[in-house]
């Protein structure tokens, strides 16, 4: 029997921490028949799942897929994939999935296969594209003004203040308390190149997560909903509870059917002080950081990317609602010396 890989890319688990330890985690848990040896994927010795020995069996540093149109990515992962290997490629971080989109067909070259749909269709699930997808699917749309182009831009008339600001995609957000403040975060951002810019106003409202699987076929396989109780402003810390939403997962499905969707995505719903059913906010086209919460509930996500990779059928557990989790910054001591080796190999495996 071939041996089984599933490398993790993104690996950051302090703030706006990405989806690739709990991917990890909950792949360790999974029944996954042989289990797979797991590999952590980061661009950093910093990121601090790196140091996580319990979730992975070795942590690689990469290049970014972005880099040099993916080519330093491919020639390292190429070389650290055993021969032979039935290996699958999990984006464990929304950032990535543009460059990892597009090197997907080189990457199955090498037998590497990675449940993302093409880029034009990973495009779609991005925050510029999604009011125009919700209106043609009859989806409710949250309305929440967008900030494409740089500091010129604003959040359009009528913003109340103070407004919540940052990525568009995913990362910390902060208020700002004018538009003064408001401009001169955006030519920040656009020093550090990280527009477009979402901005929503501030204000009472409940939040809900859906995480789904959709095989080749944008059907979805898995799908399980949380509401989120408590989240920071920088998204190191937050409480989620398991919930049954069917309407949201019907929503969510429709979206994944609207856009032509094929792997992991998570989609999130607000309800405003005042309204009566909550509306699409944001789309982020990868596994949730609660996917471990959601594997405990009977949802393992990652396992299910994973079978839709490899073209098998993944079959659901129950989902058990009044599931609480909560995640937080976790410490981690680690030696000099283990520091630098791996800043210097490029490679740890777990003791």
């Amino acid at each position: 029997m071939k041996p089984a890989i599933v490398f993790v890319y993104g690996m950051q688990n302090a703030d706006a921490p990405s989806a690739g330890a709990a991917a990890l985690e909950s792949l360790r848990e999974s029944n996954l028949g042989r289990r797979p040896r797991l590999v952590a994927l980061s661009p950093s010795a910093m990121s601090t799942g790196n140091y996580l020995d319990s979730i992975f069996d070795e942590a690689h540093i990469v290049p970014d897929p972005a880099e040099e149109d993916g080519a330093p990515f491919l020639e390292t992962v190429h070389r650290i994939s055993p021969r032979g290997a039935r290996s699958v490629l999990l984006p464990g971080e929304a950032a990535a999935v543009p460059s990892l989109s597009a090197l997907a067909t080189r990457l199955e070259m090498a037998g590497i296969r990675v449940p993302l749909p093409p880029p034009p269709t990973c495009a779609r699930a991005l925050r510029p594209s999604l009011p125009e997808v919700c209106r043609t699917a009859g989806l409710p749309w949250c309305g929440d003004r967008i900030i494409v182009d740089g500091p010129a831009a604003t959040a359009g008339p009528g913003l109340r203040y103070p407004p919540s600001v940052g990525p568009a995609q995913e990362g910390p957000e902060l208020q700002v308390r004018s538009e003064a403040e408001f401009e001169a975060a955006l030519r920040q951002a656009a020093r550090d190149r990280s527009l477009p810019w979402a901005a929503r106003e501030a204000g009472d409202r409940d939040e809900w997560s859906v995480g789904l699987v959709a095989d080749a076929h944008s059907e979805v396989v898995m799908a399980g909903a949380v509401r989120v109780l408590l989240r920071s402003e920088n998204r190191a810390v937050w409480i989620a509870l398991t919930v049954s939403a069917p309407d949201l997962l019907e929503l969510a499905s429709r979206l994944a059917r609207a856009i032509g969707w094929r792997g992991p995505l998570e989609v999130e719903f607000v309800r405003r002080q005042g309204d009566e059913t909550p509306v699409l906010s944001r789309c982020i086209p990868c596994l949730p950081t609660w996917s471990l919460l959601a594997s405990r509930a009977g949802c393992p996500l990652p396992r299910a990317a994973v079978a839709v990779a490899w073209g098998e059928r993944c079959t659901p557990g129950r989902w058990r609602a009044g599931l609480l989790g909560a995640h937080g910054t976790e410490d981690v001591a680690v030696a000099s010396e283990v520091y630098s080796s791996f800043v210097d190999s490029g490679t740890r495996r777990t003791p």
